[in-house]
């Protein structure tokens, strides 16, 4: 059976005369969620199986519409919050760093750095040395 004319809204006096009268099934609204429930409120007082079938398949679109939107809106949070986490690690590690640089004892500083200093010279001297030896120096 064709349902070309409950589709173009003829069907109620199909083969009657030479005028053909029918209602306007193609109505013009805006698809969202909720002309979808209207189309599934409409389809189950008129017992319209199809547009039962066809409201509910809108229906689960929009469902699966509104879980991804939930995803994306979970994951921009999620880069929020582990932003606002770095920002006020780093904020706290500024306000150390300054509080121990104001309280520093200059002449403390500078001899840990002249220690450090020499440190890294006896590593460097070592290190010249030893590339210097050769694999026969080395197994003596």
């Amino acid at each position: 059976m064709s349902l070309a004319a409950t589709d173009l809204g003829i069907l109620k006096n199909a083969g009657a005369g030479a005028t053909i009268n029918g209602d306007d099934t193609a109505k013009v609204r805006s698809e969202s969620v909720f002309t979808h429930l209207i189309n599934l409120r409409d389809s189950l007082l008129s017992n319209d199986e199809r547009g039962i079938t066809f409201a509910g398949g809108d229906i689960e679109q929009d469902v699966d519409a509104v879980v991804r939107a939930r995803a994306d809106i979970g994951a921009r949070a999620q880069r929020v919050e582990r932003q606002q986490t770095r920002s006020e690690d780093l904020s706290v590690a500024e306000l150390t760093l300054l509080s121990e640089l104001q309280d520093a004892d200059f002449t403390e500083a500078i001899t840990r750095f002249q220690q450090l200093q020499l440190q890294l010279q006896a590593t460097m001297q070592a290190g010249a040395q030893t590339q210097q030896l050769s694999f026969l120096n080395f197994l003596r």
